[in-house]
């Protein structure tokens, strides 16, 4: 189920969440932003991951290139029907960033997920951010205040 979107600019750039069969392409999309020491998944584990409903992964192409990609998770909530998403993490390629390409993206994500039934997605960001602070105000995402976060690290 790959919904598309074009983004308006002279430039044809496509928008899609990314479907069970171009697991090759999300393991590419993944690779491109790695930093240093990182490892990908397996192509086996991409499709597992593409495999299920609550798994987005969301790109910015134009022709064959990946400009972006954003991926994220929905969960069902215990209580009043709720669905949330945790939208895990956003990358552009620094030669396109500051051109709208995380923008559509955030947009074409919030789109399909209300057409999927959630309800909220929350993000999170180092206070250091300011560009990403100011991407997520910028698409209408409300700042909750200084929220603790912990980590649990298990490995």
């Amino acid at each position: 189920m790959s919904k598309k979107k074009v983004m308006k600019n002279p430039q044809t750039i496509i928008i899609k969440k990314l479907g069970k069969d171009e697991s090759r392409l999300a393991q590419e999309a993944v690779i491109l932003f790695l930093d240093e020491g990182e490892k990908p998944i397996s192509i086996e584990k991409m499709i597992n991951l593409l495999n299920q409903e609550n798994f987005y992964f969301v790109v910015a192409m134009k022709g064959e290139e990946i400009l972006g990609r954003l991926y994220g998770y929905v969960f069902e909530l215990p209580k009043d029907n709720g669905k949330e998403m945790y939208l895990y993490e956003i990358d552009v390629d620094k030669k396109y960033q500051r051109q709208g390409v995380a923008r559509e993206l955030i947009k074409f994500t919030l789109e399909l997920s209300k057409c999927q039934g959630v309800d909220c997605i929350f993000v999170g960001t180092e206070a250091e951010n300011i560009p990403a602070q100011r991407l997520y105000a910028s698409t209408g995402a409300i700042f909750e205040g200084n929220l603790p976060h912990y980590i649990y690290n298990l490995s």
